[in-house]
């Protein structure tokens, strides 16, 4: 996939998310969650997705994680 193809996805992505939480008073969890997966299924090969997503969401647990232990 190009690059002005992915530019373009993540700022549809972007504008998604705004109007989720702005004009559809969807959660914002809800929202942050189904257009980042969204997005992955469309840039990323399919067997790849899954994966994806445990090591970036384990990650980010675990900066949380050590933020809340030292804070």
């Amino acid at each position: 996939m190009s690059l002005v193809t992915v530019s373009i996805l993540v700022a549809v992505s972007i504008i998604a998310i705004i109007l989720l939480t702005s004009s559809l008073k969807l959660k914002a969890f809800i929202g942050l969650f189904l257009v980042p997966i969204f997005l992955a299924f469309t840039t990323l090969p399919p067997g790849t997705v899954v994966s994806t997503i445990k090591e970036g969401f384990g990650n980010t647990m675990t900066s949380i994680g050590f933020l809340k232990i030292f804070g």
